[in-house]
């Protein structure tokens, strides 16, 4: 692991001792400390996996950064043999506006040497591997069984690193100098974070000219838009290269369409050409205590999916409120598409 040396301080005379005591002191602060380094997968549908042990049981789970909470399906549950209780008003919105009420709290979950305890999950029926018909993911991946879904919110004060390349989710301690995050380059694009809430990694993206609060959302492969700003910008269905991908009985605007915006660009980066989804954002409020979660927050109107991911090595500063990335090589774009995995 690289270090990072602050610079020194000039003093003089009587002060010299203090100033090697302080440089010393200072150098040990500047160095990355790193807690854990997880392996993760991606999936032919460009899906993060990465293993996590619950109580000592291993299963794979989505990485579902931008999710408030973790969440577990019954058929794992099932397996630790936890009893769900009532989530006391806590309700969680999936992607397809399905809900869950109820919840375990695990007593271990380790993600690589890092051990996190009492750690509540929402428990999802619809999704669940185990119920035969729904599709949405596969039962196991990496020959274990798919668990849920894994948010931020049990390590919200912690830094991560996402690296596709390498296919580590690595998990460093905050406490750091300013731009050490940026250990693996000399040089790269820092990106102001806004954290409205402490599993969310919010911030500006400028699509097609437009900007616009954004979220990095890794429970969705490609980056999506709602048809709300979507017809702001003057897009609709019928617009030229709008393709409707998937069907909806009711409503045009529930089913996902894919289009190919100019620019979109995230800090100093942009991206030409970019494909994303346009989709409804299901939107529900809060309580008056705060207890219930939205799938989508009214204040965000762009999803940065895992397609993000896939360009650009990515370190989340969460004391400096930075995002650190650095686009990877036409190498490593290639090696990442190629490593894919369909089980």
């Amino acid at each position: 692991m690289n270090k990072l040396k602050c610079a020194g301080v000039a003093v003089f005379g009587l002060l010299f001792s203090f100033v090697i005591t302080l440089n010393r002191s200072l150098a040990e602060d500047c160095q990355l400390q790193q807690y854990a380094s997880i392996p993760i997968m991606l999936d032919a549908k460009d899906h993060i996996f990465l293993p996590a042990s619950l109580n000592g049981t291993e299963f794979q789970f989505t990485l579902a950064i931008g999710s408030p909470v973790s969440s577990i399906f019954r058929s794992a549950t099932n397996e630790l043999q936890l009893k769900p209780a009532p989530a006391s008003g806590v309700v969680q919105y999936n992607i397809r506006g399905e809900t869950s009420g109820s919840k375990i709290t695990v007593e271990e979950m380790k993600l690589g040497n890092l051990a996190i305890h009492n750690v509540v999950f929402l428990v999802l029926e619809a999704g669940d591997p185990g119920k035969s018909g729904d599709g949405y993911y596969q039962e196991t991946i990496g020959g274990k069984r798919i668990g849920g879904h894994l948010s931020l919110a049990n390590y919200d004060k912690l830094d991560v690193e996402i690296d596709l390349n390498s296919g580590k989710f690595n998990i460093f301690s905050p406490d750091h100098c300013d731009g050490s995050g940026l250990y693996w380059a000399s040089r790269g694009v820092v990106l102001d974070i806004d954290e409205k809430w402490s599993s969310a990694i919010d911030f500006s993206a400028t699509l097609d000219g437009r900007e616009l609060p954004s979220r990095l959302f890794t429970s969705t492969p490609r980056t999506t838009i709602s048809w709300q700003h979507a017809r702001e910008m003057g897009i609709s269905q019928d617009s030229p290269g709008v393709t409707q991908i998937t069907a909806s009985e009711t409503d045009r605007e529930d089913a996902l369409s894919d289009y190919v915006l100019h620019t979109l660009q995230i800090g100093g980066e942009k991206l030409s050409n970019f494909p994303v989804r346009i989709r409804k954002f299901r939107m529900t409020s809060f309580s008056t205590n705060g207890s219930g979660f939205n799938h989508f927050d009214a204040n965000v109107d762009v999803l940065i999916g895992v397609d993000f991911l896939m360009l650009n090595r990515v370190y989340v500063a969460r004391r400096e409120h930075k995002m650190y990335f650095t686009p990877y090589t036409a190498e490593e774009k290639k090696a990442i598409l190629e490593r894919r995995v369909s089980n």
